[in-house]
């Protein structure tokens, strides 16, 4: 039984034999294949198409037994392509949950923002200027060139919103309009997306480091599958015709 052989001399680069290969078909232009060059189709680099050809070349690898590399066998190949494929949707997935919540805290933070000028005018008509301007800190505002105003960083935000829950009850504004009713909803709500966002950008934080970690390996072993057809099947377009059945398509600008 017949049986094709290859194991790569570095992780993504060329082997002795390839070298070999190149060098005879450089040096035996007359041996009938008049056209020698081949144009090779880039592995495709972004992650879904990536994983779409792994699991496609591992999937026909399965029907030719006496096609062998001796770093990884087919069926290993083809549990890492499909573990490959599975966490690519799953990094797009978490990913595409991190949008809501960020929306929804941008949307809080403009809350916050639109309704402290209302809390200072509770302020200043109780206490009058500038004594009132004394109270800004206990409702957990920050001082800067620009002014009086809530942090910028979102935990900073969490911690200022549970300062102004209870200067509004210290300072008697309860049932006002923006009162307790007001703040404290806005406090339960800002906790519960803030921690949600972390979760999310924790998963997709967990995705991507999988992702890459199997994406060089899987293009390791596609490109040891390209170069190993190159050398089987020598006439060029016998060569476009196999690959194209292995799995990988037409060469991608």
């Amino acid at each position: 039984m017949k049986q094709f052989i290859y194991a790569p001399d570095a992780e993504d680069g060329g082997s002795a034999s390839d070298e070999k290969l190149k060098a005879s078909k450089t040096n035996n232009l007359g041996d009938g294949n008049t056209n020698t060059s081949k144009s090779k189709p880039n592995i495709p680099n972004s992650n879904i198409d990536l994983a779409y050809t792994a699991v496609e070349v591992a999937t026909y690898w399965k029907s030719k037994p006496f096609f062998k590399l001796l770093y990884v066998t087919q069926s290993e190949f083809e549990t890492r392509a499909n573990d490959f494929q599975l966490n690519v949707q799953k990094r797009k997935s978490a990913g595409g949950k991190v949008s809501p919540f960020r929306d929804t805290l941008e949307q809080m933070d403009d809350e916050m923002d639109d309704a402290w000028p209302f809390v200072r005018t509770y302020l200043f008509n109780k206490y009058k200027s500038p004594r009132d301007v004394s109270f800004y800190p206990s409702f957990g505002l920050v001082h800067d060139a620009s002014g009086y105003h809530y942090p910028t960083n979102r935990q900073g935000r969490l911690s200022s919103l549970k300062l102004t829950v209870e200067a509004i009850a210290d300072n008697g504004f309860d049932d006002f309009e923006f009162g307790k009713t007001f703040w404290t909803n806005l406090l339960t709500n800002y906790d519960v997306a803030l921690k949600a966002s972390g979760k999310s950008r924790g998963g997709v934080s967990d995705a991507v480091k999988l992702v890459n970690s199997e994406r060089i390996f899987i293009r390791k072993v596609l490109k040891s599958i390209l170069q190993l057809i190159e050398a089987n099947y020598p006439d060029n377009n016998e060569y476009i015709q196999v690959r194209r059945v292995w799995g990988f398509q037409k060469e991608r600008n």
